[in-house]
C-alpha cells in the first residue's frame, strides 16, 4: 500500500505559512501613538507660531512640544528596530509597480522625517543665543546638543544659525504634514475605491484590541529604553545647559550684612506683568559713613546664576549669550566710589559692570541707624539695552519693557572694630 495519497501532499513536505496579512500588536500601537503625537505636534506648533502672542502659556506649550518630540524620534527609534525584526505584511495583489514604489518610498520618507523633524528642533534650541532649555515633561533638563562647529562664536552668529534651523524644522514639518495628508488619501483609496482590504492590515482590531494593555506596555517600555539611549548619547556628547553657581571669596568690610534679612533683586515688566527677580549670592565690602561721605565706598560682586526671576521664560533664557552670557561672565560687579548727600537720603555713583560691559549707574538710598544696626533701602534704573540684554528677540518693547529698576533693602551691623 502506497503512503502517498493520490488526493493529498507526501508526507515528507511540509505546507508553506500563510503570509502575513497583518502588523503585529506593538507596530500597530506604536503607529497610531506616534500618528497621534505628530497632529498634536502640528496644532501646537501652529498655535505657538501663530496664535499665542503674550499667553502666559506659551512657555509651558514649548516645553511640551519638545517632549513630544523627543517622545516621537524614541519611538520612531523603537518603530524601526521592531520593524526589522518583524517584516511588514505583504501588499495586496494587483497593486502596480508604482505604486508598490511609491508605498515602500513614502514609509522610507516618513521614517527619515519622523528623526529629522525632532533633532532639527533639538539643533534649533541649543544654537540658540537665549539658550532656553528643554525640560521633559517641565521637570527634568535635557541638555543641548554639542555641535563642534563655529555657532558659537558671537551671538550674532548663534542667531543666524538659529534662524537657519528655523527655517530647517518648518519645511520638515510641513513637509511630514503633506506627507501625512498624502499617506491617509492614499488609505482611503484602498479602502473605498480599490478595497483591497490593505487598511486592515494597520487597523487595531481584533488580537490588536485583546493585547492592548501587552501592547501599551512594550510601547511605555520602548520610549523607557529611547530616553536611555538618548540620554546615553546625550551625556558622551552633548553639553549641559544648567548653569553652576560661582563660589564667591569672602571680603573684608565695616559693615556686616545679614542676608537674612536682606534681599537684592531686580523688577521688570514682562507681556504687560510686573516681573520680580532675587539674587541669592553676593558679596558687599562697604565702608560708609554718613558724616564722611568723601572717605565713603562700596564694592559688590554678584554670582549672576544665582539670579531667581519669577517667570519661567525669562529665567530660562538668562543664561544665553542674549541674557547674562554665564558662560563668558559669570559674575557682575558694581563699584561705587562718590556718595552724596540729597534730601533726606543720599546717592552713591558708581559703575555696573555685566557680560563685559560697563555701564554708569546712580543710585538713590535711605540710610538710618539704632544702635549700630542699620537699614538701608534703594533703587536704580538701568537701560536694559546697554547691557546688551533681549535684543536678539526683539528690538522693542512689546514683550519686555527696556527700563530695568535694580532694588536693595539691607540690613548691616558696624563690624568689630
Amino acid at each position: 500500500m502506497s503512503l502517498v495519497d493520490s488526493r493529498s501532499k507526501p508526507l515528507s513536505v511540509a505546507s508553506e505559512p500563510a503570509p502575513t496579512t497583518r502588523y503585529t500588536t506593538v507596530a500597530i500601537t506604536l503607529h497610531w501613538v506616534i500618528a497621534a503625537a505628530i497632529l498634536g505636534q502640528i496644532a501646537s506648533g501652529i498655535w505657538m507660531v501663530d496664535f499665542a502672542g503674550e499667553s502666559a502659556a506659551r512657555f509651558t506649550v514649548y516645553q511640551l512640544h519638545k517632549t513630544a518630540g523627543l517622545i516621537v524620534l524614541a519611538l520612531t527609534f523603537a518603530r524601526i528596530i521592531w520593524r526589522l525584526a518583524h517584516p511588514a505584511p505583504e501588499l495586496p495583489v494587483g497593486m502596480t509597480k508604482i505604486e508598490t514604489f511609491g508605498a515602500k518610498f513614502t514609509h522610507v520618507l516618513f521614517y527619515a522625517l519622523m528623526i529629522l523633524v525632532p533633532l532639527s528642533g533639538w539643533i534649533m534650541v541649543s544654537v540658540s543665543p537665549t539658550a532656553v532649555p528643554t525640560f521633559l515633561f517641565m521637570v527634568e533638563q535635557w541638555p543641548f546638543a554639542h555641535l563642534p562647529v563655529p555657532f558659537a562664536s558671537t551671538a550674532e552668529a548663534m542667531k543666524a544659525a538659529e534662524n537657519a534651523m528655523i527655517v530647517a524644522h518648518k519645511a520638515l514639518a510641513f513637509a511630514t504634514f503633506a506627507l501625512f495628508v498624502l499617506h491617509v488619501a492614499a488609505a482611503c483609496k484602498h479602502q473605498f475605491i480599490a478595497k483591497d482590504g490593505l487598511m486592515m492590515r494597520m487597523v487595531p482590531v481584533g488580537r490588536a484590541l485583546v493585547d492592548v494593555k501587552e501592547s501599551a506596555g512594550i510601547a511605555a517600555l520602548t520610549v523607557v529604553v529611547g530616553f536611555l539611549g538618548l540620554g546615553l548619547w546625550a551625556g558622551i556628547v552633548q553639553k549641559s545647559g544648567g548653569a553652576t553657581q560661582t563660589q564667591l571669596e569672602a571680603v573684608a568690610s565695616d559693615w556686616v550684612i545679614d542676608k537674612e534679612a536682606s534681599t537684592l533683586g531686580f523688577q521688570l515688566s514682562y507681556t504687560g506683568r510686573d516681573i520680580s527677580a532675587t539674587i541669592s549670592n553676593w558679596q558687599a565690602a562697604i565702608s560708609f559713613d554718613p558724616d564722611a561721605l568723601d572717605q565713603s565706598s562700596a564694592s559688590v560682586t554678584i554670582d549672576m546664576a544665582s539670579v531667581s526671576i519669577d517667570e519661567p521664560t525669562l529665567q530660562s533664557q538668562s543664561a544665553g549669550a542674549d541674557g547674562f552670557d554665564l558662560s563668558n561672565h559669570p559674575t557682575a560687579t558694581f563699584e561705587a566710589d562718590e556718595f552724596v548727600a540729597e534730601g533726606e537720603g543720599f546717592v552713591a555713583n558708581g559703575r555696573l559692570t555685566l557680560k563685559g560691559i560697563e555701564v554708569p549707574v546712580r543710585l538713590p538710598f535711605s540710610f538710618s541707624e539704632a544702635e549700630s544696626t542699620a537699614k538701608v533701602r534703594g533703587s536704580a534704573t538701568i537701560d536694559r539695552r546697554e547691557l546688551q540684554i533681549g535684543l536678539l528677540g526683539a528690538t522693542d518693547e512689546s514683550w519686555l519693557k527696556f527700563p530695568v529698576s535694580v532694588t536693595l533693602d539691607l540690613t548691616a551691623t558696624r563690624a568689630a572694630q
